[in-house]
């Protein structure tokens, strides 16, 4: 059950929650609409920025939606990690640690850097934005025998 700021109870956050969740954005019209509402207004960069921040945070704006993620996949994620799997962040060789973003948010980082010629499509976005919901979904299935 959600509370009234979008969180959700302890007792709600499983595996099959997230991904009813997921389920209703990735099959309806909320993936576009997150897309529009990241890039509302004149200025591409900002739009880029707000949809940074929405990978980074999970918490993602559609038109009348907000789908608040976040506690559902820091449970999640913990639970993996203490599993000795870190499927959201990537291996830093050099440190010999875990980054502390999570691989979409750097992919993003990434991609600003590299591709200034095609920074300012919304199809390079769109992709970047299922990059985001690919990685949520294998978290997912890392967590599927959970309910077991």
């Amino acid at each position: 059950m959600s509370t009234s700021d979008g969180t959700h109870l302890s007792a709600d956050i499983t595996n099959e929650n997230l991904c009813v969740v997921l389920e209703s954005i990735l099959e309806g019209p909320a993936r576009t609409q997150i897309l529009d509402r990241a890039l509302k207004g004149d200025d591409f960069e900002v739009g880029v920025k707000r949809l940074r921040s929405s990978m980074q945070t999970h918490i993602f704006r559609a038109s009348a939606d907000v789908f608040s993620l976040s506690q559902m996949i820091e449970e999640l994620d913990k639970k993996t990690r203490d599993d000795g799997f870190h499927v959201l962040q990537a291996w830093d060789f050099g440190a010999h640690q875990f980054s502390e973003e999570n691989v979409p948010t750097l992919m993003m980082d990434f991609w600003m850097k590299t591709a200034p010629e095609v920074r300012r499509e919304r199809s390079s976005l769109a992709i970047l934005l299922d990059y985001y919901f690919l990685h949520v979904l294998a978290l997912c299935a890392m967590r599927a025998w959970d309910e077991e």
